[in-house]
């Protein structure tokens, strides 16, 4: 596990005890702002984090930063507007602005600009989902093999935040949780907390079951 806490990262193999790592302030070079952590993007070795830049009575521009697996400090880099979207897949790391500029780095530390698309984008706009990138617009949705040619789509799709191996899938916003048993006709699920306090959700394999299969 990686967590952030007291400006840096923090490892733990069983979530309750917690070691820490490299420093982790969301700050450019400058120092000047504060950066606010929305989302996030792992590879094998690299997490990529990103968000938004607050700037006093300035509008927010946007950041996106990496570490080696929490072993290296955050490098921060300011962005014209914030990251709405990142996503990692075919091995490659994909962020999208607000304003619809896309960005493409291999290892998490550089990144290019893609394209400009003509669009606006929300949260949770870009996604990595049966071996494509979508990205979904206000007025659109686009899809990618490799993050670097986009094509858009005659119709959109929902694409959820976590599925299981039984196909039931769940996904999450300002509106709560969703859940398709089916996966793909949603319907509001029970939660016993403030439903738009859910930012995220993951599927994983019980340690127990991940054991067995593994023995096996």
């Amino acid at each position: 596990f990686l967590s952030i806490y007291d400006d840096h990262f923090q490892t733990s193999t069983d979530g309750v005890t917690w070691k820490p790592q490299a420093a982790a302030k969301f700050t450019a070079a400058d120092g000047i702002g504060s950066g606010y952590l929305r989302r996030w993007a792992a590879s094998k070795d690299t997490v990529v984090f990103a968000g938004d830049y607050a700037l006093g009575d300035k509008p927010r521009i946007g950041w996106i930063g990496s570490s080696q697996n929490g072993a290296t400090p955050l490098r921060v880099e300011t962005e014209p507007a914030d990251v709405r979207g990142l996503a990692f897949g075919h091995g490659e790391f994909v962020a999208c602005t607000k304003d619809g500029v896309l960005l493409r780095s291999n290892d998490g530390q550089k990144f290019e600009h893609v394209v400009t698309l003509d669009d606006q984008f929300d949260d949770g706009c870009l996604r990595f989902y049966r071996e494509r990138f979508y990205v979904r617009g206000r007025h659109g949705m686009q899809v990618s093999i490799d993050g670097l040619k986009w094509e858009p789509l005659a119709k959109s799709l929902r694409i959820p935040r976590a599925v299981a191996p039984d196909g039931v899938a769940v996904d999450c916003g300002w509106g709560g949780l969703d859940y398709a048993a089916d996966g793909e006709h949603y319907q509001k699920a029970k939660v016993p907390i403030d439903p738009t306090g859910i930012c995220d959700v993951l599927y994983v394999v019980p340690r127990d079951q991940a054991t067995a299969t593994t023995k096996k």
